[in-house]
């Protein structure tokens, strides 16, 4: 088996990095995506507490 030269070496680092910021990335809008659902919820939550939903 073959080792990496520098380029590939470089390259594949890159590549490791791209995902590890990916899955950071997926990871921060999953949790923007529940922030946004629970502000939703707990309006509806409200105006139902409230009596304000139209039956």
């Amino acid at each position: 088996m073959t080792r990496p030269n520098g380029s590939a070496r470089r390259k594949e680092e890159e590549r490791r990095s791209h995902e590890k910021m990916r899955v950071e990335f997926d990871a921060y809008l999953d949790h923007l995506r529940h922030a946004r659902e629970r502000e939703e919820f707990d309006h509806y939550m409200a105006e139902r507490r409230d009596g304000k939903t139209a039956a």
